[in-house]
């Protein structure tokens, strides 16, 4: 799974061996334009080496100046559950002899984001309650709750100016994108529609949210595009035939595309790019594969994403790949074989 790439134009990713308690998880970077790595897409940078205490290891979200990346260890328990932990990695110094939790202990920790400049991250967490949001400044260890609502709340993105938070919560009912401030403050409703609104983005300049919504319920998922302020609510894309889901929204770094996932029932899933200003798709990756987690470079010369493939029974064979925004075959950053 592929962390976005900062502004110098790295991909960090997590590569896995062995299951469960004898899992070992390495974390790599290679450049994401090729170079660093064969043309095969072998060696990539080894960065940290992270054994079997932490059965389940995943790149959440790396720093916005490519220093450090959020990793997040998931434990399974009984009864469906986990016991989640968030760790801080860095990329460009020494890897510390300890890597210390940071935030809340739960049994949940999810979608960790970051502040534009770094200095503090915001995440869900069921530590307190069903799911509230929490913000911790990088080198604290006290956590500041930001909700406190018994429907939940979850997926917090940090406005580009550091101001605001946009999330989605189901206090009204089914789910809705909210906006709030930075320090949990104002929280105001954004849409308000039949199907569940989620996974809310902030375009590069803060004007323009992206958003996953189920309102069209017979044709699945669509991503839909609002002002920061609620209106000018529109799908992104001329209307999707048939059931799709989409996910894994992306804004390109100037804001004039959006790259996100989209599954079709039968058919599998591709990363799809859409132009914003025309509402028109202008790439997509293979269909014959399972692509998702498209995630940008800083200069928006590439798009990097991660390929599943079957080598036969539960086995999956993943890699790492990157395309052309402009469309063209996707090449191989990292060797095929990886989990």
């Amino acid at each position: 799974m592929p962390a976005g790439p900062p502004a110098c134009g790295r991909v960090a990713f997590v590569a896995g061996e062995g299951h469960h308690d004898e899992a070992i998880h390495r974390v790599f970077v290679v450049a994401a334009d090729g170079s660093g790595a064969k043309s095969d897409g072998a060696a990539p940078q080894k960065i940290a080496e992270v054994l079997a205490s932490e059965p389940s290891m995943f790149p959440a979200a790396v720093a916005p100046d490519g220093s450090k990346l959020l990793l997040l260890s998931s434990q399974p328990l009984p009864e469906a559950k986990s016991f989640d932990r968030l760790f801080l990695l860095p990329l460009d110094q020494p890897l510390p002899g300890t890597l210390t939790p940071l935030g809340p202990q739960g049994e949940l920790l999810r979608n960790p984001a970051w502040a534009p400049d770094a200095s503090f991250i915001v995440f869900e967490s069921d530590a307190d309650s069903f799911r509230d949001l929490y913000r911790v400044q990088i080198g604290s260890d006290t956590p500041l709750r930001l909700t406190n609502d018994p429907q939940g709340n979850f997926e917090p993105e940090v406005s580009p100016d550091g101001q605001s938070i946009v999330f989605v919560s189901s206090r009204d009912g089914n789910a809705e994108v909210y906006v709030m401030a930075a320090d949990g403050g104002d929280p105001r409703r954004l849409t308000n529609s039949p199907g569940d609104d989620s996974a809310p983005q902030w375009s590069p300049d803060g004007k323009t949210l992206a958003f996953s919504s189920s309102r069209a319920s017979e044709r699945g998922i669509d991503v839909y595009l609002m002002a920061a302020d609620g209106s000018e609510q529109r799908p992104a894309v001329e209307a999707s035939r048939g059931q799709v889901m989409a996910r894994d929204l992306a804004w390109s770094p100037d804001g004039k595309q959006l790259a996100f996932t989209q599954l079709i029932p039968e058919r599998g899933a591709g990363v799809v790019i859409v132009d914003v200003a025309a509402g028109e798709i202008v790439a997509r990756s293979s269909e014959s594969d399972h692509d998702e987690q498209p995630s940008w470079s800083g200069d928006g010369r590439f798009l990097a994403f991660t390929r599943t493939r079957a080598k036969g029974g539960a086995d999956e064979s993943a890699r790492i790949m990157r395309m052309d925004p402009g469309g063209g075959a996707a090449i191989a950053l990292t060797p095929e074989g990886g989990e």
